[in-house]
């Protein structure tokens, strides 16, 4: 994941994961339904959410490229 769509997710979720907004970008009809039709299942779904993203998001930001390893060849 990019960082662009790491930080669109996170933004996306936070505002408007109450209605379900995440789940229908990720094609999880049946889920946005039910995340629009109970608020965010309570509430309680939409807060786990809302962590879940914030944290794939500072995952995707601290992750640095890791330098490709050269094999080396016995003589």
């Amino acid at each position: 994941m990019s960082k662009g769509q790491a930080l669109k997710k996170a933004i996306i979720t936070v505002c408007f994961g109450f209605f379900g907004v995440h789940q229908f970008m990720d094609h999880k009809i049946g889920m946005g339904i039910l995340y629009l039709l109970t608020f965010g299942l309570f509430g309680f779904g939409w807060i786990v959410d809302a962590f879940i993203a914030v944290a794939e998001c500072v995952d995707v930001f601290r992750r640095k490229k890791q330098p490709e390893q050269k094999e080396q060849k016995n003589p």
